[in-house]
């Protein structure tokens, strides 16, 4: 459940909660009160002072729900109302794009696991390295509708880096030199090598070109200094001409 698909039920739990408490105590003050007149009047007695109605007895109770049975109640409910954190940046980028960043170690599990790091058949290789980084690209060599991936980009650290850096990938997809979108991931150390996973429309019959600028900086724990950077463009496809 999303973050704010919880805070609604959390309120509707709250409000749900909150009408029963004042409902029942107002009950049980009123069949407490019943009893204790009834006793009076039956005793004869009309000496005693005489007890609150219970006509206030909601206003009070929703004061002390507001004061101390809401935070309480939400204490309770957490635990039950819990939601999923997804660990992986997806973003839709065009329509029928989408970018997906995962970590190589994620992918051995599941139908990614066939593609591997050093060579995928039916993928034109590139390679580039520099700053510490090393990007590897595998275009698709056909490129029509398919469950599988059109192309996977790698990225790996061929330097040690501190274990406190910050990582910022960033990619741009380019449709005939316009950018249609992109991903930013901020991986942590512990996650290279990742790749990120693409797909795109249908170009069998489309005069377009593919490509992806890709850029990893890697930043000191404050972000002041840059440790290692670098940039590149890779051509994922060229579409066959009309």
């Amino acid at each position: 459940m999303a973050a704010s698909g919880f805070s609604i039920v959390l309120i509707i739990a709250l409000l749900i909660g909150s009408v029963v408490f004042i409902a029942l105590g107002t009950l049980i003050y009123y069949l407490i009160y019943r009893h204790i007149i009834n006793k009076r009047i039956a005793n004869g007695d009309t000496s005693k002072k005489g007890m609150m109605s219970p006509v206030w007895m909601p206003v009070i109770l929703v004061g002390l729900q507001f004061i101390f049975g809401n935070p309480l109640l939400a204490v309770i409910l957490i635990p039950f109302l819990t939601f999923n954190i997804v660990g992986e940046s997806e973003l839709e980028i065009h329509e029928s794009e989408e970018m997906l960043c995962i970590s190589v170690e994620a992918m051995q599990e599941g139908h990614l696991s066939v593609y591997s790091i050093e060579e995928n058949e039916g993928y034109t290789k590139q390679q580039s390295e520099d700053g510490g980084i090393r990007f590897t690209c595998f275009s698709a060599q056909e490129m029509g509708n398919s469950w599988q991936p059109h192309y996977l980009l790698y990225t790996e650290l061929s330097e040690d880096f501190p274990n406190n850096a910050v990582y910022v990938i960033e990619g741009t997809f380019y449709e005939n030199g316009e950018a249609t979108g992109g991903v930013s991931w901020y991986p942590t150390k512990k996650e290279f090598p990742n790749c990120i996973i693409s797909g795109m429309p249908d170009i069998e019959d489309m005069d377009c070109t593919y490509e992806i600028e890709i850029t990893c900086n890697v930043l000191d724990e404050k972000e002041e200094e840059t440790l290692g950077s670098f940039s590149e463009t890779f051509v994922l496809s060229t579409a066959k001409e009309k």
